[in-house]
C-alpha cells in the first residue's frame, strides 16, 4: 500500500492504493476477493470499476514485478 508507483497512480486517478490495485487485478483477469467490514471501504472498493488505467499506467505496474511467488505457480500444475 506504502509504493510509491502505486501512491502515485493513486493520486493521478484520483483513487486509493486498494483500488488501483484491485483494478490491476481485475483488468488482468484474476479472480479479485476484497476484504472489508466497513461499508465504506467496500463502497471503495466496487468504485474500482469507475476507471481505466493506460498504457503508460500499465508498464508502471508490470515494472514492479520482482519475480517472488508466495504461493505455487499454476503454470507448472497439469
Amino acid at each position: 500500500m506504502a509504493n510509491k508507483t502505486i501512491a502515485a497512480l493513486a493520486q493521478k486517478h484520483g483513487k486509493s492504493a486498494a483500488q488501483i490495485m484491485i483494478r490491476w487485478c481485475l483488468e488482468k483477469g484474476f479472480i479479485t476477493i476484497p476484504k472489508s467490514t466497513h461499508a465504506d471501504r467496500i463502497k471503495e472498493n466496487f468504485d474500482a470499476l469507475s476507471f481505466k488505467f493506460d498504457a503508460e499506467d500499465l508498464t508502471q505496474i508490470a515494472g514492479l514485478d520482482k519475480g517472488l511467488r508466495t504461493c505455487w505457480d499454476p503454470t507448472h500444475v497439469a
